[in-house]
């Protein structure tokens, strides 16, 4: 048996059309259809990849013989059945990315609440340094709403991550249906200005938030000492903003690169936005709560938040912009 029936045989057997095989080759139908008429020959990676795909040796391939199969092939094709794969169909995908988008927004919201959770806190020491409110009533209002906004954060945050439990399967290795690639590509093209766009305005916007603190301090530095509560919680509310941007556009980019790159190992670079998001933010939450107890300093214990921020805003960029370049 030639290259060329056995083709014939195995994509039979699993019952595949030569438009199912090109797809999960990323070749052409006509490339297939030359490879099956004995026309043309798939060079050594189309070989490598028929091999993985089928469950059969490169000598079983290219060794012209009378048999079909060999018991040796027969058990090794035995040990991969088609559900080691799982298919991908065209609605699975569509849902899939609907349900990462609603995602993407939640893990944004948990984050902002996270950040905007020190916002009452500091710009309640300005009234409070001004004798405005006692210094004790500020606090307690202060430290009530931390506590309450850490807490529907985290809460969303978990929430989010509970919905997409359903489509854990996707971290491993996947086939899209016939159809199903061309419809990712095309939701690739058409959300990468939104992505470029998000990701350049976020970046931008953590970098120039800091500047009117600076400009204030320079300028007016009495009426900064005295208000600096007021300015410190709109730079963190513009911040908070920004995070959201990074974080939403960064998650829903990757969950289309894992659709079109589904052979790709499950900690490609267009994951790592999300899977930073959900274990750096509760770290520097922790962090600043720490801090905050143990030295009582909560009117100057804001600052971790912008620096974390900067930390993250470089991540994501850097990562994201990678990603597109490696498109």
């Amino acid at each position: 048996m030639i290259l060329a029936d056995k083709i014939i045989h195995l994509r039979k057997k699993y019952n595949m059309t030569q438009e199912d095989l090109a797809e999960k080759l990323n070749v052409s139908r006509q490339s297939v259809s030359k490879w099956e008429g004995n026309q043309a020959t798939p060079d050594l990676n189309k070989v490598l990849k028929l091999s993985k795909l089928f469950g059969v040796t490169t000598d079983y391939l290219l060794n012209d013989d009378e048999s079909t199969e060999t018991e040796e092939e027969v058990a090794k094709e035995a040990e991969l059945p088609k559900a080691d794969f799982v298919s991908v169909s065209l609605n699975t995908a569509k849902e899939y990315l609907e349900e990462k988008s609603d995602f993407a927004h939640r893990i944004g919201i948990g984050v902002v609440l996270l950040i905007s959770s020190v916002i009452p806190i500091v710009t309640l020491t300005t009234p409070s340094m001004l004798r405005i409110i006692p210094e004790n009533v500020s606090e307690a209002i202060g430290i009530s709403a931390l506590f309450l906004l850490v807490a529907l954060g985290i809460g969303v945050m978990i929430f989010a991550n509970m919905r997409m439990q359903k489509f854990e399967f996707l971290e491993e290795a996947f086939e899209l249906e016939f159809g199903v690639r061309g419809f990712v590509e095309k939701e690739i093209d058409n959300y990468r200005p939104t992505h470029t766009r998000q990701l350049s305005f976020g970046v931008g916007l953590i970098i120039v938030s800091v500047l009117p603190i600076i400009i204030i301090n320079l300028l007016f530095p009495s009426f900064a000492e005295d208000h600096i509560g007021y300015v410190v919680g709109i730079f963190l509310a513009v911040v908070s903003m920004a995070i959201y941007m990074l974080i939403s556009t960064g998650i829903y980019w990757g969950s289309l690169n894992t659709l079109l790159n589904h052979r790709q190992p499950v900690d490609e670079e267009s994951e790592v936005v999300d899977r930073i998001a959900g274990i750096y933010w509760p770290i520097v939450t922790a962090i600043f709560f720490g801090y905050s107890f143990i030295t009582a300093d909560w009117g100057r214990s804001w600052f971790i938040w912008p620096i974390a921020a900067m930390i993250f805003a470089a991540l994501s960029g850097v990562v994201n912009f990678r990603s597109q370049k490696n498109e």
